[in-house]
């Protein structure tokens, strides 16, 4: 579309703007939905990234201990020790992402 000439108002180029107001539409539950699943892929690759610099425990005594104060199993079926620290590690990552982004951290446990 070709920008109205200078001196036009733009109403008369086909743009209609009523006293500034604003029309904002609701997205709907599908779109909600995308947009999210696409908010914790985003959220999955940062954490993904900064994994590798995170350090956790290498007990597997202290590794449990920091699961549990996470409010986190302490082993799934199949996992390894080294598995669970992956997990371990991965939702520190997660964890520090969603504080800087300011996304709210269900909070664990407090026993």
């Amino acid at each position: 579309m070709v920008p109205p000439p200078l001196g036009v108002p733009s109403t008369a180029a086909g743009n209609s703007n009523v006293a500034g107001q604003i029309e904002v539409l609701e997205l709907t539950t599908a779109s909600q939905r995308d947009r999210q699943q696409h908010q914790q892929v985003l959220l999955d690759i940062e954490a993904k990234k900064r994994a590798f610099s995170i350090d956790v425990p290498t007990l597997p005594n202290d590794v449990r201990k920091e699961l549990r104060s996470l409010g986190l199993p302490v082993r799934l079926f199949g996992e390894n020790l080294a598995d669970v620290r992956d997990r371990l590690r991965m939702e520190l990552a997660r964890r520090e992402v969603m504080k800087e982004q300011g996304i709210l951290i269900k909070a664990g446990p407090t026993h």
